[in-house]
């Protein structure tokens, strides 16, 4: 697996169990997450590489919207 910037901010998010500590954790990684995103998609970053971090990035944004919207799951 890559090692990507955002990558473990999010993996921290998607682990937590504390409900208190749950949104800060979503938010903080959305953040992030969603910086990068724009980042590729503007073209600040190119290259193939770059091409599969933003789907990596998709994948990840889709799975943390899914732990956003039903953290008690």
């Amino acid at each position: 697996m890559h090692n990507y910037p955002w990558l473990a901010i999010f993996q921290r998010a998607q682990t937590e169990n504390d409900v208190s500590q749950l949104s800060e954790r979503v938010l903080a990684a959305e953040g992030v997450m969603v910086a990068r995103g724009q980042e590729l998609r503007n073209g600040t970053a190119n290259g193939p590489e770059s091409k599969v971090e933003l789907q990596a990035l998709r994948e990840a944004m889709s799975i943390l919207l899914r732990i956003k919207t039903d953290p008690l799951k």
